[in-house]
């Protein structure tokens, strides 16, 4: 008797440790979207500087200077 409950625990702590894997993973599906959200920023920055250019073309070269100033 005292061997099967012995079996029973040990069963037990195995579903435990597979739960922890699986909030594991959940975790890192969490930080995968983190850094989507990362590559997206950075694609906005980069269209804001494409902008800025475009701005600085029409303006001249003068009215640049006094941006930069």
């Amino acid at each position: 008797m005292g061997r099967r409950s012995r079996k029973g625990d040990g069963r037990q702590e195995t579903e435990v440790r597979r739960q922890k894997t699986g909030d594991r993973r959940r975790k890192s599906g969490d930080r995968r979207q983190e850094t989507g959200d990362r590559r997206q920023e950075t694609e906005v920055r980069s269209q804001e500087t494409e902008v800025r250019r475009q701005d600085s073309g029409q303006s001249g070269p003068g009215a640049s200077m006094t941006v930069l100033i």
